[in-house]
């Protein structure tokens, strides 16, 4: 079957209308995004890791409005702070510590240790969890599972990695990773 061209001309107007008031852009972002590219310091790193830290405050906000909704709010503004985390990746200098890295993070949906082997666990940590070898090489994260030898994966952006956060992403999405005190993973 073909369709006429004056149809895709319709049909494609229609997307757009329908797309645009769809994923509009929650008014917490927009303002932090105009605050961070009118700031006349908006081209250093310094600046671009503030932004960064303000989007995880926003996030983890969106975040909770996500998981007491029963999963119904949110989503959208969620999808909306990770993308823009994915348009601000690090300069090319930087190259985080992977010192940084060790000891025990908490994700959105568990908790991982990083050892200073290279190794790493799923938390809460028992006979059977996932684990494997992690490596950063530049600005770049690196993981395998221990059932693939030496294998590691395409690899991850590093868009952030201080004392407070680890920040990471690829084709499928954004992850935000907090340090928590070693050991205290799942005992709130």
């Amino acid at each position: 079957m073909r369709i006429p061209s004056s149809c895709w001309k319709i049909l494609v107007f229609f997307l757009l209308l329908v797309g645009s008031g769809y994923a509009e852009d929650p008014k917490e972002l927009i303002a932090l995004r105009n605050r961070f590219e009118t700031s006349p310091d908006k081209n250093t790193e310094t600046a671009r890791v503030r932004y960064i830290h303000s989007l995880i405050v926003l996030e983890q906000k969106y975040f909770d409005i996500y998981v007491t909704s029963g999963k119904r709010q949110g989503g959208d503004d969620l999808r909306a702070v990770n993308l823009e985390i994915s348009r601000h990746p690090a300069s090319k200098d930087y190259t985080p510590s992977p010192n940084l890295l060790l000891g025990d993070w908490e994700g959105s949906r568990h908790g991982t240790r990083y050892y200073a082997d290279g190794r790493w666990i799923m938390l809460p940590e028992d006979d059977c969890t996932t684990h494997g070898n992690w490596k950063i090489t530049k600005k770049e994260y690196f993981k395998n599972y221990s059932d693939w030898g030496d294998k590691f994966d395409a690899g991850s952006s590093i868009y952030l990695l201080d004392s407070d956060y680890f920040v990471f992403g690829d084709l499928r999405g954004v992850y935000i990773l907090k340090k928590v005190p070693y050991g205290s993973y799942g005992k709130n």
